[in-house]
């Protein structure tokens, strides 16, 4: 008795290989750019945290407790 409901296994070609292997590489630039781009939106928040006024009067608060 045959089962008709099992599909026959088909070989994936050699241009659906290419075009896979081509996404996979697009995909992983991608999320290195995205992380390049996270990390510099990161630092430009830490620096301008930094910088900013109040942050440093903070700081400077500290500094003084610490010689307390």
């Amino acid at each position: 008795m045959t089962n008709y409901s099992l599909k026959p296994m088909t070989l994936p070609s050699l241009a659906a290989k290419a075009t896979k292997a081509a996404r996979q590489k697009q995909l992983a630039e991608v999320r290195k750019r995205r992380a390049q781009m996270a990390k510099a939106r990161q630092e430009k928040e830490q620096n301008s945290y930094h910088t900013n006024a109040d942050y440093q009067e903070y700081q400077e608060h500290l500094r003084e407790e610490a010689r307390l």
